[in-house]
């Protein structure tokens, strides 16, 4: 608690020895250091606040942001129907951009317009989307009485009942996952807001949010020639905004002398430590993905004790640690003594054919002559050696060596495959096994002969 006692004269200072005046001073100091943590909790959460994302986005994306707003108030204001993409990788801050954008032009109640979000993971086909814009409408009732002959009259049933003599209100269709909806049945959401866009029958602005750069090239031509063509590019932080962002999130609201320290220290920690920069520009090197730094310094904090309520350098290198830990060495303990030898076959294949593909025909044959050359070894049979391979594939250990020309019609045992793991990482894993035989570790060994 030398935080607070920074601050304390002289005077203050004989008063603490009155037992109950430093009581005080410690329940206060232990008040601020909750405070503190759930205001860090409610930084570091999936959906932080709008406030927090308002600061973030206006730094990293402030011309991107005034677009979006621009489409937003245009539909609103204006009555004009807009479309657009959203395109970037995953975790940049794609979502964060319409929020604000939308909480900016409409408020947080959005007055003035009607907020419809769908998402092509959970909304797997057009018959679930529009039941879902019809509960988000809360027009369930007015289509229970009412009965159509296609998706388009339904649709625009739907936003003509939205309006009325007085007011005309915009409906804004966020479509999350967007290339997703392409891969429906004719496309026949996306055609019909589109060809809604294009009339004057009601403002609508569509927006679509996706990672992949080619979604505009998944459309069919009819739902292609009703697309704007309008595409916002988010791209990944530089380290230099990476480390900012990342003190954005751990700064909190100094309104008491913990806060004030807690703050300046986590600005030296941050943009001084050598430690704490080259973790930092590790993390920054494997993924630029925002959730990830934000689950590294909950992590982090998580690790910050109530006797030293302040952040440290070796907190921040752990975390790191662990999110750039590789799960394999993890999964190849839990794998049996036929699995390992059936690896260290592949492995040797791949040395010996270059890092070309192989069948399991080619991986049983390396296992029945190991067998043959180490009496030790149990040999099992075809069928059980098979199995076992086949279960490496499902934990994607093994893979198609092509997946474009992998077709169904071909037998398992005759597909190409390749081994996923690096053979120094699959050597260096094996070495630390406590309990694997000897003769795989001298086969192991051998294959680098």
């Amino acid at each position: 608690y030398h935080v607070l006692l920074i601050d304390i004269t002289e005077a203050t200072y004989i008063n603490c020895l009155n037992s109950n005046f430093l009581k005080m001073v410690v329940s206060n100091i232990k008040q601020q250091i909750v405070g503190l943590q759930q205001e860090l909790r409610t930084n570091l959460q999936h959906c932080p606040p709008l406030h927090l994302l308002l600061e973030c986005v206006m730094r990293q994306y402030p011309e991107q942001l005034q677009r979006v707003e621009e489409l937003l108030s245009r539909a609103v204001q204006l009555g004009e129907s807009n479309s657009a993409l959203i395109v970037g990788p995953r975790g940049v801050g794609k979502t964060a951009v319409w929020r604000v954008a939308m909480s900016q032009v409409l408020g947080d109640d959005h007055e003035g317009a009607v907020l419809v979000t769908l998402n092509g993971l959970v909304h797997t086909d057009d018959s679930l989307a529009l039941r879902e814009i019809t509960r988000q409408l809360r027009l369930e009732q007015s289509v229970a009485m009412k009965t159509f002959k296609c998706f388009a009259d339904n649709l625009s049933f739907l936003l003509s009942s939205l309006q009325s003599e007085k007011q005309v209100k915009a409906v804004v269709f966020v479509l999350e996952e967007f290339d997703l909806f392409c891969h429906h049945r004719n496309q026949t959401l996306l055609y019909n807001l589109f060809d809604i866009v294009q009339s004057t029958k009601s403002p609508v602005c569509v927006l679509g949010v996706t990672c992949r750069l080619d979604a505009v090239e998944l459309l069919e031509k009819r739902v292609r020639s009703r697309f704007s063509h309008r595409q916002i590019s988010l791209y990944p932080p530089k380290l230099d905004d990476y480390t900012s962002i990342a003190q954005h999130l751990l700064t909190v609201n100094a309104n008491h002398a913990v806060c004030k320290q807690w703050n300046i220290d986590v600005e030296e920690l941050l943009n001084e430590d050598k430690n704490v920069k080259e973790a930092l520009r590790q993390l920054h090197c494997v993924t630029k993905d925002l959730t990830t730094l934000k689950q590294m310094l909950l992590v982090a904090v998580s690790a910050v004790k109530e006797s030293e309520p302040l952040l440290q350098d070796s907190q921040i290198t752990s975390a790191v640690d662990l999110m750039l830990a590789d799960a394999t060495p993890k999964l190849i303990q839990g794998l049996s003594a036929l699995q390992l030898a059936l690896l260290i076959a592949m492995m040797h294949l791949t040395v010996i054919y270059e890092g070309q593909g192989f069948t399991f025909e080619l991986v049983f044959s390396e296992y029945i002559k190991f067998t043959r050359r180490r009496s030790s070894v149990q040999a099992f049979e075809r069928p059980v050696v098979f199995k076992a391979f086949d279960q490496l594939r499902c934990v994607e250990l093994v893979t198609p060596f092509d997946s474009s020309n992998c077709r169904s019609t071909v037998q398992k045992e005759y597909q190409m495959v390749k081994l996923q793991l690096p053979c120094q990482l699959l050597k260096s894993t094996l070495s630390t096994l406590p309990n694997i035989p000897t003769d795989l570790m001298q086969w192991a060994a051998f294959t680098y002969a």
